[in-house]
């Protein structure tokens, strides 16, 4: 069984609490002194994915260098140019529709770092969702 703190972006950014994240609570993260900004910048990185399957690779390294700087990317000018565009559009994101999630236990910043932020469903689509689940359901019911 895996277990994880869930922690909404919006929420830890608001009352500067990333205690239940690795990056932002633990001493000698690199990015400890902002972390607001980085996991800005990281989730406007993972809204790039779907629209550059082109570039997997280097918006990746970005994601890494964020948190690590200079550990993947160095001189590397598409993964520059990315984190160039991270810094510059990171603020057009709505933080309420991310979640950062981060296995729970001891946070090192060495063995199992790996954290996820994951993009949430807007409130209309979830709507819309379950809406289509009740007409569906109640449609199986009237055939039964």
């Amino acid at each position: 069984m895996w277990s994880a703190n869930v922690t909404n972006l919006a929420t830890a950014v608001n009352s500067n609490d990333f205690s239940q994240t690795r990056y932002g609570s633990v001493t000698g993260s690199a990015v400890l002194g902002n972390p607001a900004l980085a996991y800005g910048e990281a989730a406007w990185l993972t809204t790039q994915f779907a629209s550059n399957p082109g570039d997997l690779v280097n918006l990746q390294y970005a994601l890494w260098d964020i948190m690590n700087p200079g550990v993947r990317g160095s001189g590397n000018s598409d993964v520059q140019n990315w984190l160039l565009l991270a810094s510059q559009n990171y603020g057009s994101i709505n933080l309420d529709n991310f979640e950062i999630v981060t296995n729970c236990g001891p946070l090192p910043l060495t063995g199992q770092v790996q954290e996820f932020i994951v993009a949430t469903p807007e409130q209309g689509t979830l709507a819309l969702l379950i809406c289509g689940m009740l007409a569906v359901c109640t449609g199986l019911m009237r055939r039964g």
